[in-house]
């Protein structure tokens, strides 16, 4: 002891090994008479009016407080300093040489193993992470909930083995038993070590211990998140087992010989986002999953393109690629039209779009650029034929839609009557993120089926869209292959779909 024992607690005794910080503090507060972990910290520290999770994350961050609890504790204000992370600004704490996100710590509810409370009532360091779900001593799931009164296991409680709703004690639980690759997934996240991911190469990347947080919780997003591109930022903290435990059991079906092969996880991501299957663009799916793998969660990009899609992406050369380090220059809206088989107003369109940059005085258009408005003009505009595929009838009455709801992207030419993709896409994702897959289908009906009743069925359709984003409709159904036409309104709201039809 280098400084002796602050007042505080009456029963002393040291933390054990691979203990958890909150489960410790919980042990020592039941040993000396207190309410619990809160009442506690509040008499030794200081601390004031803040939840238990949110005072124990508080704790390691604060080298004062640690070595306060350590002299109250122990009597030795090093004890439970390896527990101390410092403070990343972007929402994390650097502990043990790795990045752990807040989200990674659980907070709406706390776990445990029934099996090792039976042995010992320590609770394990492990179980603080929302991405363990397995206890790896004993191959079982873990349990988040008393199976006497359903009531969630929190910190709140005063007892480390009993439930603070009901008092059963979690010793006596029978849990699931949990297959070795899962318990082996579980140790991977628990060790806080570097993860070993495969991509559509033969080599093997070593990352960081929060990449596998990230590709956990990009797993774990639910279809909404998706459509809306958005990542919370406390997501898993909050999550039942039963929902984590599903990202688990995913991972453990592609991790072998101790790496994770993640094109077998590609599967995952193209059935949340089937319903983009429908719009007839091959490369439309992936892309979007991109922007969630690498744009949202800071996946590297080899990592990123394996979780989107099953099959490795065609890589489009820059422009010195493509003319062999002599590309030609451009330095009028002429010469660009020629190379690209276009007329001047749609070089002019391209321009409007930001597309293309016009290069100042002098100087030629950017090749690259001009590459890119190339593949636009080819993959990034839908024709009339491709819009009547998405939507699920034909498209008669054409105009209208081009100049009420799906302008066409060259107003300058009429005879140009093809739509941004992107204008295509964002409804969809807004559809995506509205509709109920759970909703019974008994008393609904279609949208192209209430169309086809209409003098405009092209009319009707577009409305019922209109009608669905608006919110006026409280919720509806989307049936496979997801095309417009498809999507299903209750019965009771379709007059809101028909009026003026």
């Amino acid at each position: 002891m280098t400084e002796g024992f602050l007042p505080g607690c009456y029963k002393n005794f040291p933390q054990e090994t691979g203990e958890s910080l909150p489960g410790y503090l919980l042990r020592l507060s039941h040993a000396n008479g207190y309410e619990g972990i809160a009442d506690l910290l509040r008499a030794c520290t200081g601390a004031r009016k803040a939840g238990v999770t949110e005072m124990v994350h508080a704790l390691r961050q604060s080298e004062n407080d640690l070595k306060t609890m350590s002299r109250v504790a122990v009597g030795d204000e090093r004890h439970l300093l390896h527990h101390l992370g410092f403070v990343i600004i972007d929402g994390a704490i650097g502990l043990h040489k790795a990045r752990v996100d807040d989200d990674a710590w659980l907070t709406g509810q706390a776990q445990v193993c029934p099996q090792c409370l039976a042995t010992r009532e320590i609770l394990s360091e492990d179980w603080d992470l929302a991405l363990v779900t397995v206890c790896t001593e004993h191959s079982c799931l873990l349990l988040d909930e008393c199976p006497e009164c359903g009531g969630a296991i929190t910190w709140n409680r005063s007892h480390p083995c009993h439930c603070e709703h009901c008092g059963a004690d979690f010793r006596h639980v029978r849990t699931s038993a949990a297959q070795s690759a899962e318990v082996d997934v579980a140790g991977d996240f628990a060790a806080l070590a570097p993860f070993r991911l495969l991509g559509h190469g033969a080599e093997c990347l070593t990352q960081a211990w929060d990449a596998g947080f990230r590709i956990f919780k990009g797993l774990a997003l639910a279809r909404r998140h998706w459509a809306v591109v958005e990542v919370p930022p406390k997501y898993l903290r909050n999550m039942r087992l039963a929902e984590r435990h599903r990202v688990t059991q995913l991972l453990a079906q592609v991790r072998h010989d101790g790496s994770y092969h993640l094109p077998a996880l590609a599967g995952h991501t193209e059935n949340i986002l089937e319903p983009l299957r429908s719009i007839p663009k091959p490369t439309a799916c992936r892309k979007h999953a991109m922007r969630i793998w690498q744009g949202e969660l800071g996946i590297p990009r080899p990592l990123a393109e394996a979780l989107s899609s099953s099959l490795p992406f065609s890589d489009e050369p820059p422009g010195h690629e493509v003319f062999q380090g002599r590309p030609p220059s451009f330095y009028t809206n002429e010469d660009v039209a020629d190379f690209l088989g276009v007329s001047g107003p749609t070089v002019y369109a391209l321009i409007k779009a930001r597309k293309i940059a016009t290069p100042t005085t002098g100087e030629a258009f950017d090749i690259d650029e001009i590459l890119t408005a190339q593949r636009f003009l080819q993959d990034g505009l839908m024709s009339l034929a491709e819009l009547s595929m998405l939507l699920g009838i034909p498209m008669s009455g054409a105009d209208d839609v081009r100049e009420t709801y799906l302008p066409s992207w060259n107003p300058r030419n009429k005879a140009d009557k093809r739509v941004d993709l992107e204008v295509v896409m964002q409804y969809h994702l807004h559809l995506l993120a509205k509709f109920d897959d759970q909703m019974p289908l008994v008393g609904m009906v279609a949208l192209g089926e209430l169309a086809t009743r209409t003098t405009n069925p092209l009319e009707t359709l577009i409305r019922g869209v209109t009608v669905l984003l608006s919110g006026a409709v409280q919720s509806f159904s989307w049936n496979r292959p997801y095309r417009w036409a498809d999507l299903m309104v209750p019965v009771d709201d379709v007059a809101l779909v028909l009026v003026g039809a």
